[in-house]
């Protein structure tokens, strides 16, 4: 298996949050009242799944250009925080197929997903 270093993925930010919100549709608390997702025993307000696999759809596109996105299985596995530090590393399971992580600056997995390609 081919391993790829840790880079920085992006921190995500209250704006971010809110205005996935807006656009969604999703008001959930949870992802945009700090005040709520505390009493509900987190550390802070997080990210929607669907806003991080908008961002690793876009990452994956970005350096794989002469490929599309054909399907990605994600597994979420702790919350990804706002304004948390998160790296990103991938891993060639296969011709065409990627196995990504995004894990926390304190080395806690945060997701990890299956990418499948396809030549455009």
């Amino acid at each position: 298996m081919n391993k790829m270093e840790q880079e920085p993925f992006e921190k995500i930010t209250q704006t971010q949050l809110m205005e996935y919100a807006q656009i969604s549709g999703d008001l959930n608390p949870i992802h945009i009242d700090e005040g709520v997702a505390k009493e509900l025993g987190y550390q802070t307000n997080f990210a929607h799944g669907m806003l991080i696999l908008g961002l690793i759809t876009r990452w994956v596109q970005d350096r794989y250009k002469s490929y599309q996105l054909s399907s990605i299985n994600t597994r979420f596995i702790s919350p990804i925080y706002k304004e948390e530090s998160l790296y990103y590393s991938e891993s060639i399971k296969e011709s065409e197929v990627l196995d990504v992580e995004i894990i926390s600056e304190k080395n806690i997995r945060k997701l990890i997903a299956t990418v499948n390609l396809s030549k455009r």
